[in-house]
């Protein structure tokens, strides 16, 4: 342990405190030190409890670090979390439990996906929607449904969710022309239309969408609301459409999926009427390499100065 103490050190970070009683630490340095012992003693099963919800964020960018580290050579490591992007990401399985019940068991995105559809009906069942907080800004004025073009395809349905009172009809990728496309460059302006059909009133419906990579990590997601265009109340059997003009950006190339829904009630708290995990899948084709998840713009400037001290 003496021959680890200086890494040991290095990850918590804690400083001169590492001296001092552990009983004065606060919880997050406990929870610094207790994390950095553990990943330094080489274990054969590393169990992490919501470790990486306390410090700082470079305190946390160094845990997924030695965390992966220790994956790629071979090691069980079982995350306690609800990070989903991290569970996603990291997990090569994953269990849902609900009041110490195992719940779902199976590839990461399809588990995240039913804690989401379990999260939305929990908040639907407690009736708490009654925010009222739109963004005004910037709205456009809303055409009536006979103006508009209806989505009425759903290419695939991973998972579906939702109390009824509505129901997605239809989602599709366009070029800026309007014609259906699965292939698309990064960098390259799209339309995402999305159709809902109405089984009830609903005074504050919400179109929208959410962008995710092929290991189901979002990347983006946009609604009326949040665009600043809320729509107007809507009756029973009308059909409420939304084009969502994009700019991709320049993502690297691989498949993503959209995934639609349509909710009712304000950005904060809304009550979800129905949600389709991964509706519609394309390509994305990169026209030049991209590292990482993906390329943002970048000027640069260079200078070459001389030493100092040289003559």
């Amino acid at each position: 342990m003496e021959k680890r103490f200086d890494a040991i050190a290095a990850l918590a970070e804690i400083g001169s405190i590492m001296d001092q009683p552990v009983k004065t630490y606060s919880s997050g340095m406990f929870m610094r030190l207790a994390f950095a012992v553990a990943v330094n003693v080489d274990p054969d099963i590393l169990l992490v409890d919501e470790a990486l919800a306390v410090g700082d964020l470079l305190f946390q960018h160094r845990c997924m670090h030695r965390m992966n580290h220790l994956r790629q050579s071979g090691k069980t490591i079982v995350l306690v979390t609800h990070d989903l992007d991290a569970v996603i990401k990291f997990c090569d399985e994953a269990l849902l439990l609900d009041g110490g019940r195992l719940i779902e068991h199976g590839k990461p995105d399809m588990v995240v996906q039913k804690y989401r559809a379990l999260i939305f009906e929990r908040e639907r069942l407690s009736g708490n929607y009654d925010a009222d907080f739109e963004i005004q800004s910037g709205a456009k004025l809303v055409r009536s449904v006979d103006q508009m073009p209806v989505a009425r395809s759903i290419p695939n349905i991973d998972h579906r969710f939702g109390n009824g009172e509505a129901a997605i009809i239809g989602v599709e990728l366009l070029t800026p022309d309007g014609k259906p496309t699965s292939e698309v460059f990064g960098g390259q302006k799209i339309i995402i239309r999305v159709s809902a059909s109405l089984k009830h009133d609903i005074n504050r419906p919400i179109l929208g969408y959410t962008l995710r990579d092929r290991l189901g990590v979002e990347i983006s997601a946009c609604n009326t609301s949040y665009a600043g265009n809320p729509l107007p109340a809507a009756r029973k059997d009308q059909i409420i459409t939304s084009e969502f003009h994009v700019t991709l950006p320049h993502l690297a190339a691989g498949s993503y999926s959209i995934s639609p829904a349509v909710a009712k009630g304000s950005i904060l708290q809304h009550d979800m009427c129905d949600w389709i995990d991964n509706a519609l899948v394309f390509t994305v084709r990169a026209k030049n390499l991209i590292y990482g998840m993906m390329q943002m713009p970048v000027e640069v400037c260079s200078y070459i100065s001389q030493a100092q001290g040289d003559g």
